[in-house]
């Protein structure tokens, strides 16, 4: 997960998303690094990839306050204002 987060902040988002893709399948338990990869496929503008991960997450641990932020500004981005708001407000969390 380091490791992801690291080519993540080097702007290596392909290289993260293969990270947390062999994270998810090892360990598909590991909600948090769901959650990241849901925000690195924002980034690279899958979009609706994004929102299937986002989506399919139980919101639980202190991961999950910045997680539903992110999850909010992605519902923002495609215009659903009323849930991304609502999600939103986790910033200040």
């Amino acid at each position: 997960m380091n490791l992801a987060n690291i080519e993540f902040q080097k702007g290596h988002i392909n290289e993260a998303i293969f990270l947390l893709e062999i994270i998810g399948k090892e360990r598909p338990s590991y909600k948090e690094a769901k959650a990241n990869l849901a925000l690195a496929y924002k980034n690279i503008g899958k979009i609706e990839k994004s929102l299937n991960i986002y989506r399919g997450l139980e919101y639980h641990g202190p991961w999950s306050l910045s997680a539903k932020f992110n999850y909010g500004t992605t519902l923002i981005t495609i215009g659903d204002f009323r849930e991304g708001w609502i999600n939103y407000e986790y910033r200040w969390k």
